[in-house]
This record gives C-alpha cells, structure tokens and sequence, in this order.
C-alpha cells in the first residue's frame, strides 16, 4: 500500500545519507504511542507471537549502517511537554490526521474508543504485550543459534537448500521460525506471507514425502529426498 511504499523509500533515503557521510547509526523519534499503535494494528491485521513484540529498539539497515529508536520508553504528550519548556518548535505532520490510512483510524478512533469504553490504560496493557512479545523472540532467537549449526544449509543466489532430517525433533513453530528467517536473510517479499502459507511451507519440510509449493513472490518450495529447496526466479 501507500504507507508501505512511503516507509520503504523513507528508510532507503536515510540509508544513502547515512553512507554519503560515514553514518554508522539512523535515529528516528519513534514513541511509547508509535509501539503501541503498531502492536494493535498488527493484532487487528492479524500477527504471530513475535510480531506482537512491535518495533525493535534498534535493526540494521545495511552491513554498516544501524536503525535506532531512542525514544521508544518515552510518550508522545511528554516529549511535546519537553519541547514546548525548552522552547523548541516541532511539525506535525497533517497526514497522520487523514481517515484513509488505517493506522490513523487506529490512533484517532479505535484507541480512543478502547480507552473510553473498554479499558482507560489500554495503551499500557499493549506496552506490556509487546514487552512480552519481545521476550519470547529473543528466546526463539536462541533457540534458533543453538539449531542453525546442527543444520546443512546452503544457499546460491536466489537458491536455499536445506537438508530437513533433524528437524522432526523440533516443535512445529520453530520449524516455521527457522523458514521465515531463511526467507528474510534472502529479502524476499514476507508481506503475503500468512499462517497458512508458513505452516504450508513447515508441513512440505517435516514431510517425508516429495512434494511442491508455489508461495507468493514466486517463491517455488521443493522437497525431495530429506532436503527442502527454496528458490525465487531472479527476475521476481
């Protein structure tokens, strides 16, 4: 969508800045209330369990480059306060005000409507799921640096083999893990990705039987002979 696009060349600008002038680090002054409205737009749109941890504190951009966002723990009202005693001017924004973007209808009519009638401290209540959210990835990230060695995985361009004998002794859901990192180390497009799609793609690995899958992003998933191929055609 539109939001998505904007993002993507947002982030690819600040990216050629900071490598024009040696820049190892990107800020954004994403808030408290950006995290929060992520983490229900995410429920809403419909997310895994990792998902729910919202926008990490820092990711990298390129090999050289890292995104942070230092102003995560911090509102949106107390910052304005911040601005406002020091006497600084600051935008905003009148896209965010706009009823056509869902994330606006979130932050201007849905979060308002839970404080209001359902929960007063809802945005905490978020907070804490999305703190929680990020506890279990860092376990799933664990766990995953422990499996990845034991694994043969190979990888030729827009190719990855990987050999599935080892992973009947793993739960289901780091199986799925363990693909979806593969997918994004190749940057390829997650966004249609579903659970469906995921646990299609985690049944064809486990399986014992050959088979084929065509995913979105002309991604074709092979199996054969205890070994998964992944692969995307060059021109996708």
């Amino acid at each position: 969508g539109l939001e998505a696009a904007a993002r993507d060349a947002r982030y690819a600008f600040l990216e050629q800045v900071a490598e024009r002038y040696s820049a190892r680090y990107v800020a954004t002054g994403h808030t408290r209330d950006d995290q929060v409205e992520t983490i229900l737009h995410r429920i809403v749109r419909g997310t895994g369990l990792r998902g729910l941890a919202g926008m990490p504190r820092a990711r990298s951009l390129n090999a050289s480059v890292t995104l942070i966002r230092p102003l995560l723990a911090f509102g949106r009202d107390e910052l304005r306060a911040y601005l406002e005693a020091i006497q600084q001017t600051y935008r905003h924004d009148a896209t965010n005000d706009e009823a056509r973007f869902t994330r606006n209808r979130l932050r201007n009519e849905l979060l308002p409507l839970l404080r209001r009638d359902y929960n007063e401290r809802v945005d905490e209540a978020l907070w804490r799921l999305g703190e929680m959210g990020s506890e279990v990835g860092e376990l799933v990230e664990r766990q995953l640096a422990d499996l990845r060695p034991t694994l043969s995985i190979e990888r030729s361009g827009n190719r990855v083999t990987l050999s599935c004998d080892l992973l009947h002794r793993q739960a289901p859901f780091l199986v799925r893990e363990l693909l979806r990192a593969l997918w994004q180390e190749q940057g390829w497009p997650e966004q249609a990705m579903g659970r469906a799609q995921w646990e299609s793609l985690a049944h064809l690995a486990l399986s014992t039987a050959a088979g084929t899958l065509t995913l979105p992003g002309g991604v074709r998933a092979q199996k054969k002979g205890g070994q998964l191929v992944l692969a995307r055609p060059s021109s996708e």
